[in-house]
């Protein structure tokens, strides 16, 4: 989690080293006769921009960014374009822009993924635009509404000093960028963090854009932190891309097509080995396929752990391991630990229906090869390795095969993983 944190903290840290460190440079832009169309550009940039992501993400069927991304547009419309009709002076205006965002963050992050046209999110994305145009049309006809609805709440919705914020502000924003890290199951942890860094990239423009701190009045500096907002947003989305295209499902290894990816980045000294679960099968005849799916999770929690490289998960029940700088005689004590650990395993199923739960154990069987000066070639170090699989199948599973030779040209093709549990 802590590199996905620091992936998406670099658009908004970029954002405020570029407030800080170039405000000469901003001025002189803004103020050059030439650089008027320009700058106008650049500021429409800060809503266009999350216009943009949202198309993405709804193309990606995200609905958690879509609505971010619109939050963003709207803030940044609401307060860089004259056409919104708002008064970027006007405490009140960025008080409820404030409130608007930690608010709408708060509900957007918890939310389940559960598309935008569909029967839940299509009445989702009505309401709420209807709540973006409705409170850009209060704002701007009836702003007393906005009075009204404040002074119940007293002290905690006054502005502090001249600026914009206000503790009910700064609550919601603290719940919205708490709610943002919570939200981390299995399909969101790369949304909660984009979440998280768009919120305070938005917090900061809407601060710079409604005066809430002189070292942030310099011009474009809300359409910087509003940019930044969007360039997260889209590196959430990448990193979700990524993950659905490079790890597995099921198991949450290194997928297939990562180990395709991989194999041609290999050089130098390496081990390959093969692991197959021995009797899946039966597991899955015996006790179900979600029995056979908790053996998998259990088997990949472990692998995940393996100290002598990465383990890719190459389809169903086998998987395969890159040992980059280990030779054979270095990887054999680590593989026969490995498969050691996992005969000990005691793995606890869902049970069938009318059944009790139940405990079993599990035995893999392991090929591996070294990589030879005579064939460097990584498809036939695991072609080798996968002999070597086959011969620890037959002479009794749960065993590790070592083959020192890679595999000839008329070795056979990698077969499919049903025949190995025969």
């Amino acid at each position: 989690m802590l590199r996905r944190l620091l992936a998406s903290l670099l658009a908004p840290a970029a954002a405020t080293a570029l407030v800080l460190l170039l405000p000469g440079a901003l001025r002189e832009l803004a103020a050059e006769p030439g650089a008027q169309l320009l700058v106008a550009v650049l500021e429409a940039s800060g809503w266009v921009l999350p216009v943009l992501v949202a198309v993405l993400a709804w193309r990606h069927d995200r609905s958690r960014l879509v609505f971010g991304a619109l939050l963003v547009a709207a803030a940044a419309f609401a307060s860089t374009s004259a056409d919104s009709g708002l008064d970027a002076a006007d405490r009140l205006t960025g008080l409820s822009l404030l409130v608007a965002v930690g608010a709408g963050f708060l509900v957007i992050a918890p939310l389940e993924e559960r598309g935008l046209f569909t029967r839940v999110g299509f009445p989702r994305l009505l309401a709420f635009g209807a709540a973006l145009g409705g409170l850009g049309w209060v704002l701007r006809e009836r702003s007393d509404w906005i009075v009204w609805a404040l002074e119940p709440l007293g002290a905690a919705a006054r502005p502090w000093g001249h600026g914009p914020w206000s503790p009910l502000a700064l609550g919601l924003a603290v719940a919205a960028g708490a709610t943002c890290l919570l939200a981390r199951r299995r399909d969101r942890a790369e949304v909660g963090a984009a979440l998280l860094f768009a919120l305070a990239s938005t917090l900061a423009g809407l601060t710079a854009a409604h005066g809430g701190s002189p070292d942030l009045a310099l011009p474009l500096a809300p359409t910087a932190f509003f940019v930044a907002a969007a360039f997260v947003l889209a590196q959430g989305l990448h990193a979700l891309a990524w993950r659905h295209g490079h790890l597995d499902e099921l198991t949450g290894l290194p997928s297939r097509r990562a180990l395709e990816e991989r194999l041609p980045k290999l050089s130098g000294t390496y081990s390959v080995a093969v692991l197959d679960l021995d009797h899946f099968k039966r597991v899955n005849d015996q006790h179900g396929h979600e029995a056979g799916d908790t053996v998998l999770q259990a088997l990949a929690d472990r692998l995940r752990r393996f100290a002598g490289g990465t383990v890719f998960r190459s389809g169903g029940e086998e998987f395969v391991a890159i040992l980059p700088g280990l030779s054979l005689d270095q990887a054999e004590p680590r593989l026969e630990a490995l498969r050691e650990e996992i005969a000990g395993l005691n793995i606890t199923v869902p049970p069938l229906p009318g059944r009790q739960p139940k405990t079993l154990r599990v035995t893999v069987s392991i090929g591996a090869a070294q990589r030879t000066r005579r064939d460097p070639s990584p498809e036939r170090v695991i072609a080798a390795a996968d002999a070597a699989l086959l011969r620890a199948k037959k002479t009794g599973r749960n065993r590790v095969s070592l083959e020192r030779r890679t595999a000839s040209r008329r070795s056979r093709r990698r077969s499919g993983t049903g025949s190995r549990n025969a």
